[in-house]
């Protein structure tokens, strides 16, 4: 008999506010929101996805703690670590050829849980 393993990994949508034209006068558009997850069973993981961009060439991600991302329309997540707890501030820039676009997210990246709390949640123990 097969045995099925289910793995919640809880993930908590953080969602991000687009802020308007960037301060060089670059013709730039505002971008749409975008999402980082955290995840509570690993402590200080997140992931981070872009808004959906046919116009995209590629987007840099700043996490606020001194990381820096590139990724391009093929892979446009990213996946990131913080050591410490606190509130980071996330910036995308969307590269769209001739203009950008800039939009920033504050995450709160709570204390990491104790062990046994990782393995219940890994398990999907508890919501």
């Amino acid at each position: 008999m097969p045995i099925i393993v289910r793995l919640c990994f809880c993930l908590l949508a953080v969602p991000a506010l687009a802020i308007a034209d960037s301060p060089q006068g670059d013709n730039s558009v505002s971008a749409d929101h975008f999402d980082c997850l955290i995840n509570p069973a690993v402590s200080g993981l997140v992931s981070c996805l872009p808004p959906e961009d046919p116009t995209a060439q590629g987007f840099r991600w700043e996490m606020g703690d001194g990381a820096v991302y590139t990724s391009d329309g093929a892979e446009p997540y990213i996946y990131h670590t913080y050591a410490e707890p606190g509130e980071y501030t996330v910036t995308l820039t969307i590269n769209r050829g001739g203009s950008s676009a800039h939009a920033q997210s504050v995450l709160s990246i709570p204390q990491a849980t104790d062990d046994e709390t990782s393995r219940q949640l890994a398990r999907g123990h508890l919501r």
